[in-house]
């Protein structure tokens, strides 16, 4: 079955291959949705990012991962639906971004993401975490309030990103 680009269905369907991984949650994040895997040791606070799920205004819904460096540059000659990740920080490290557009494309998807689940440490049940020193004050929030002013202030005097497809973010 072939899928439109703006289709919601798509964007639950790759929803669906994340979170049917191991210890993979959902958290809307950055206009899309993040899907995370808790740390061994501090649990949600320090998640690992497994994929990014977005609206990108000018190609539709696509999901964002990384592989091993060598695995994402033969993904990448393999699938024409598949490439190297447009931000500078990421592409050279092997983050990817795939475009699938129908069910055999999911099917790969799936594949890849299991992949990079595999580089992602295993989840540690609760009781089994390691605690951690301190009643840790969460600073990953007021970290992202910054981030977002500066962000904002940037915008405010003309600054645009260099990715044609960065405007996904925006919202």
């Amino acid at each position: 079955m072939a899928f439109d680009d703006r289709d919601p269905e798509l964007r639950d369907r790759m929803a669906k291959l994340a979170l049917g991984l191991p210890g993979v949650y959902e958290s809307p994040q950055w206009g899309g949705w993040v899907f995370k895997v808790p740390d061994p040791r501090h649990g949600r606070k320090k998640a690992k990012m497994l994929c990014f799920v977005v609206d990108g205004k000018n190609f539709g819904w696509h999901c964002q991962f990384k592989l091993p460096l060598e695995r994402a540059v033969a993904v990448i000659d393999e699938r024409d639906w598949v490439e190297e990740h447009p931000w500078k920080t990421l592409g050279p490290s092997g983050w990817v971004v795939a475009r699938p557009r129908d069910d055999k494309q999911l099917a790969v998807l799936s594949g890849l993401l299991k992949e990079s689940r595999s580089l992602l440490p295993e989840v540690v049940a609760e009781a089994e975490a390691v605690p951690t020193k301190g009643t840790g004050r969460a600073a990953s929030g007021g970290v992202a309030r910054k981030v977002d002013r500066v962000m904002e202030a940037a915008v405010a005097d003309g600054w645009q990103h260099a990715d044609r497809d960065a405007a996904a973010f925006d919202d």
